[in-house]
């Protein structure tokens, strides 16, 4: 029995000696792949850092663009509103402001009345504006209860 007990101890032995073998490459096997997953998500999260950050530089020239043609046309308008001489009549039935320069009409601004600006721009042109402004003044003076002041 004694010799059994050694023979069962050494081949235990061995056969623990082989599972720690089997364990320790298994573990480095297993840590390969865990580094080189690792290394993977890594990659992917440092391309997807890349990518965000050219998307959010890609936003902001597409935003900037978008503001500066939106301040384009607000400056155009407040410069036309600031540069033009203005027609401006009220009265209960409502309000209109016609803009205007030496050669035709440049805009208008209209509340609770409509204004057909390219006909009247056409009209303005051919009779010419200062014969133009002193018949829709004396037009709406007759037509609604207000009045209108250069």
């Amino acid at each position: 029995t004694r010799n059994l007990i050694i023979i069962h101890f050494l081949i235990n032995k061995k056969t623990i000696n082989k599972f720690y073998f089997v364990n320790s490459l298994t573990r480095l096997i297993s840590s390969f792949f865990y580094l080189i997953n690792r290394a993977i998500i890594f990659s992917e999260t440092n391309n997807n850092l890349k990518k965000e950050k050219i998307m959010k530089k890609t936003l902001m020239i597409i935003g900037g663009i978008f503001v500066s043609i939106i301040l384009t046309f607000l400056l155009i308008i407040l410069i036309i509103q600031i540069t033009s001489k203005k027609l401006v009549c009220t009265s209960n039935e409502g309000n209109i402001t016609i803009m205007y320069n030496d050669k035709t009409i440049t805009g208008y601004t209209a509340r609770g009345i409509s204004y057909d600006l390219h006909n009247q721009k056409i009209y303005a042109e051919e009779i010419g504006i200062d014969s133009y402004l002193e018949e829709f003044s004396n037009w709406f003076q007759t037509n609604t209860t207000g009045s209108c002041t250069k």
